[in-house]
Protein backbone atom coordinates (compact mmCIF):
# COMPACT_ATOMS: atom_id res chain seq x y z
CA UNK A 1 0.00 0.00 0.00
CA UNK A 2 1.16 3.35 -0.87
CA UNK A 3 1.81 6.15 1.50
CA UNK A 4 -1.12 9.48 1.02
CA UNK A 5 2.56 11.57 0.25
CA UNK A 6 3.09 9.27 -2.88
CA UNK A 7 -0.41 9.75 -3.90
CA UNK A 8 -0.22 13.48 -3.55
CA UNK A 9 3.17 13.38 -5.09
CA UNK A 10 1.55 11.50 -8.28
CA UNK A 11 -1.72 13.98 -8.14
CA UNK A 12 1.50 17.30 -8.28
CA UNK A 13 2.91 15.54 -11.28
CA UNK A 14 -0.53 15.41 -13.12
CA UNK A 15 -1.99 18.61 -12.25
CA UNK A 16 0.48 20.71 -11.42
CA UNK A 17 1.47 22.19 -8.13
CA UNK A 18 3.38 20.62 -4.80
CA UNK A 19 2.47 17.31 -3.14
CA UNK A 20 1.06 19.43 -0.10
CA UNK A 21 -1.57 21.15 -2.43
CA UNK A 22 -3.32 17.94 -2.57
CA UNK A 23 -2.14 15.64 0.84
CA UNK A 24 -5.24 16.60 2.83
CA UNK A 25 -7.75 14.87 -0.04
CA UNK A 26 -5.07 11.74 0.13
CA UNK A 27 -4.60 11.97 3.80
CA UNK A 28 -8.51 11.60 4.47
CA UNK A 29 -9.29 8.60 2.03
CA UNK A 30 -6.40 6.80 3.55
CA UNK A 31 -7.89 7.44 7.38
CA UNK A 32 -9.08 3.85 7.50
CA UNK A 33 -5.62 2.18 7.33
CA UNK A 34 -5.86 3.41 10.91
CA UNK A 35 -9.01 0.20 12.13
CA UNK A 36 -7.61 -1.70 8.64
CA UNK A 37 -4.45 -1.32 7.91
CA UNK A 38 -4.64 -3.49 4.68
CA UNK A 39 -6.36 -3.61 1.28
CA UNK A 40 -9.64 -4.15 3.11
CA UNK A 41 -9.18 -0.13 3.79
CA UNK A 42 -10.20 0.91 0.40
CA UNK A 43 -13.74 -0.42 0.85
CA UNK A 44 -14.49 2.25 3.33
CA UNK A 45 -13.82 5.25 0.95
CA UNK A 46 -12.28 4.21 -2.37
CA UNK A 47 -15.10 3.99 -4.36
CA UNK A 48 -17.62 6.12 -6.18
CA UNK A 49 -19.89 7.60 -3.13
CA UNK A 50 -16.43 8.02 -1.78
CA UNK A 51 -15.37 10.59 -4.21
CA UNK A 52 -18.23 12.62 -4.46
CA UNK A 53 -18.07 12.75 -0.39
CA UNK A 54 -14.77 14.06 -0.56
CA UNK A 55 -15.55 16.52 -3.35
CA UNK A 56 -18.46 18.11 -0.39
CA UNK A 57 -15.83 18.06 2.56
CA UNK A 58 -13.37 19.69 0.19
CA UNK A 59 -15.16 21.32 -1.89
CA UNK A 60 -15.99 20.66 -6.17
CA UNK A 61 -12.25 22.55 -7.06
CA UNK A 62 -8.93 23.24 -4.76
CA UNK A 63 -6.38 25.89 -6.39
CA UNK A 64 -2.89 24.65 -6.00
CA UNK A 65 0.46 26.67 -5.20
CA UNK A 66 0.71 27.07 -8.92
CA UNK A 67 -2.72 29.25 -9.19
CA UNK A 68 -4.47 26.23 -11.16
CA UNK A 69 -8.04 24.96 -10.00
CA UNK A 70 -8.57 21.24 -10.12
CA UNK A 71 -11.49 19.61 -9.62
CA UNK A 72 -11.03 17.10 -6.82
CA UNK A 73 -12.73 14.51 -8.19
CA UNK A 74 -9.88 14.41 -11.13
CA UNK A 75 -7.21 13.52 -8.13
CA UNK A 76 -8.68 10.67 -7.06
CA UNK A 77 -10.42 9.30 -10.34
CA UNK A 78 -7.27 9.66 -12.16
CA UNK A 79 -4.96 8.45 -10.06
CA UNK A 80 -6.60 5.31 -10.78
CA UNK A 81 -8.90 4.83 -7.57
CA UNK A 82 -11.76 4.67 -9.25
CA UNK A 83 -13.00 2.23 -12.13
CA UNK A 84 -10.66 -1.10 -10.32
CA UNK A 85 -11.73 -4.05 -11.41
CA UNK A 86 -11.02 -5.39 -7.72
CA UNK A 87 -14.20 -5.37 -5.40
CA UNK A 88 -13.18 -4.46 -1.96
CA UNK A 89 -15.46 -5.48 1.15
CA UNK A 90 -14.81 -4.66 4.90
CA UNK A 91 -15.62 -8.42 5.78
Amino acid sequence: MAHPLEHAKNSARRFGGVPNDYLPIHNWFDESKAIMADVRHRALRHHAEGIFLAERIFGAAIRNSEGKDGFVIDSRVRSGMAGTAITYTVS
